[in-house]
């Protein structure tokens, strides 16, 4: 039985056969595979082909006796020539060759030492990563190996990024490109977004939230396979995991023929999250296990580290605040007991998702006033009490030690992972000129809470217009943020040399991005930087708990990076912390345990949440 499996055009892939010819492991298979049947003929997208190409080719080797498969030389060749993390091309040239071939190229900026040897590994391959530390200049190493690629004249740059990102791509290719064109941005409707991708012209840009709607990102898969010579960035890459955005990526993998992956944070939970990002780099890939992915990208990666960039250690110091007495007793009486009684997290904050109920709970001992309807509902009595504390003991310490350092003359920038905390924390630190950024608020109702994108184009000036007067009025000491809005993209480490954290959540690339807003190279001598971190001195503190559970995480991405040094004391430290704060392991076995179960939650649904 001969089976004829064919281009339709290169996004679709056409696999047919004789309908009387029917073959019973064949039918099976391929309903199985590609989901359905049409009357001998299937037709899939190339990419849930190329996905699926080694278990197609395994069947056939398996009944090779009983069916033929054909396929077309062009289908032949596009499968040949899919990037293969297999092999590499060696392309071999010196830095001097580099640095000239950039500026024949039209690349202007000088590169540090650190970039060019960037640039000088990324070159040799089709398809690379940069997970250099922030603030290493992973954009102008991307323009470089775009630059890099460029032979004829006709090339075009598709970055994909989130939003808050935009403006330092725009502002590096203006700093890099000798003639720069204007950045294209790919938003609007579908009709909107096919109008733009016919522009003339060479950059474009486009954020995550545009490959969710599948007609713009069939334009986008369209605007790719038009465009041969083109070169696809994809900025922090993170973002790329969880199913949906990253069956979207897999959907556009096959097509550009350069590609390039960007982030500090490959690897911000565990193992799983570097698949999205490999599979985007090399779609044809046969990897089975999620560990396996740690040993294959270890040649396909370079990274810039603090030590390359002479960056001094961070100075972290956990700060121990007491709660006032109502909220100490609040937790003792409805919290911890109840998870000692065997109640659920969720049934205690009257939620019925588990990742809203350990925000809440995160949220309430940040702020115990600022779920009062919640406490009221429990022990009225008791919330009053907790209302006459005020904002609570946490957020006060944090407001006492901003104040200290402004009136020294520091700029401190505190973080929150709540809209209220953000705001409250601004509104009482105001007569230092204090800002805040959030990226607006959603409802516990909101679907797909992690794909919302914070910022829209408008906000974004207005973010920025923020950010400058925390860095050039002298009279704007405070900057209070959220690490979901602004974690990223956002540079003070000329500025400032302390952040302090009111609260923090299980997301570690937040919290890791977040300290790179200070801790970056400045030209000129490095200064200490200052993280302090404050948390409630209760049994079975939740900061603690996210304090181990953060360092844990980050020590996996670490040895990944082979930079595990860096994180062994941070995970000795926080166990210490955490098991010292137990006093009893009897009392607290039910409480330590359930907590353990939070720890393999997903990240946040948003810290946005008004929750």
């Amino acid at each position: 039985m001969n089976i004829s499996i064919k281009f339709v055009d290169t996004s679709l892939v056409q696999i047919e056969f004789e309908p009387d010819s029917y073959n019973s492991a064949f039918s099976n298979f391929f309903s199985k595979t590609f989901e359905g049947t049409h009357q001998g003929r299937y037709i899939v997208h190339t990419s849930s082909f190329i996905q699926k190409y080694n278990q197609v080719r395994n069947f056939f080797r398996e009944f090779s006796n009983e069916l033929t498969p054909i396929l077309s030389q062009d289908l032949k060749n596009f499968i040949t020539d899919l990037p293969s993390y297999e092999s590499t091309t060696e392309q071999n040239l010196s830095e001097k060759e580099i640095e000239e071939k950039l500026v024949s190229s039209g690349f202007k900026r000088k590169l540090k030492w650190f970039q060019l040897r960037n640039v000088k590994f990324l070159n040799n391959l089709n398809c690379g990563a940069n997970f250099s530390v922030p603030g290493a200049g992973k954009t102008t190493d991307a323009l470089a190996f775009y630059f890099l690629k460029k032979n004829t004249g006709k090339e075009k740059l598709l970055i994909i990024s989130p939003i808050n990102a935009y403006l330092a791509w725009k502002d590096d290719i203006k700093a890099c490109a000798t003639n720069p064109s204007e950045i294209i941005k790919i938003r609007g409707s579908v009709e909107q977004v096919n109008e733009i991708l016919l522009q003339e012209g060479e950059f474009f840009w486009t954020n995550y939230q545009t490959l969710q709607n599948e007609n713009k990102l069939d334009n986008l898969i369209n605007f790719i396979i038009r465009n041969g010579n083109i070169t696809v960035i994809l900025d922090e890459s993170h973002r790329g995991k969880g199913p949906d955005i990253s069956s979207r990526l897999i959907k556009l993998a096959p097509f550009p023929e350069n590609k390039l992956i960007l982030t500090g944070t490959p690897m911000p939970q565990e193992a799983a999250d570097l698949r999205s990002q490999f599979s985007f780099l090399f779609p044809k890939n046969n990897i089975l296990s999620d560990e396996d992915f740690v040993d294959a990208f270890q040649p396909f990666y370079i990274r810039t580290t603090d030590g390359d960039l002479g960056l001094k250690p961070l100075d972290i110091k956990y700060i121990k605040v007491k709660p006032y007495q109502a909220h100490e007793e609040f937790y003792e009486t409805y919290v911890r007991q109840g998870l000692i009684d065997g109640l659920s997290l969720e049934s205690i904050f009257k939620l019925n998702s588990i990742e809203y109920a350990y925000m809440r709970y995160i949220r309430f001992m940040s702020n115990p006033r600022s779920i009062s309807d919640i406490t009221f509902d429990i022990d009225a009595h008791l919330s009053n009490r907790l209302d006459e504390e005020g904002d609570g003991a946490k957020i006060d310490a944090v407001v006492k030690r901003a104040s200290e350092l402004a009136l020294k003359g520091e700029k401190v920038l505190i973080w929150s992972s709540f809209v209220k905390n953000v705001e409250r924390i601004a509104s009482r630190l105001n007569h230092f000129g204090s800002e805040f950024i959030h990226g607006g608020v959603k409802t516990e109702s909101t679907e797909n809470p992690e794909e919302f994108e914070p910022w829209s184009e408008e906000d974004l000036e207005t973010r920025e217009a923020k950010i400058t007067r925390f860095k050039e009025d002298s009279d704007t000491r405070i900057l209070v943020a959220n690490p979901a809005a602004a974690a990223e993209s956002m540079s003070l480490h000329y500025q400032c040399d302390y952040a302090l954290y009111l609260d923090r959540t299980y997301n570690a690339a937040h919290y890791l991005q977040s300290q790179k807003r200070i801790h970056r190279l400045t030209e000129g001598e490095e200064r200490t930087k200052h993280i302090e971190i404050f948390w409630s001195d209760v049994i079975g503190s939740i900061d603690l708990r996210i304090n181990k559970s953060l360092a844990e995480k980050c020590h996996q991405m670490f040895k990944f990076l082979n930079e595990s040094k860096l994180s062994i004391e941070w995970v000795d430290h926080s166990i210490d912390l955490y098991k010292n704060n137990l006093l009893s392991t009897s009392v607290n076995e039910f409480h330590d345990e359930y907590m353990q179960s939070l720890d393999d939650i997903p990240s946040e649904p948003s810290g946005n949440l008004i929750i």
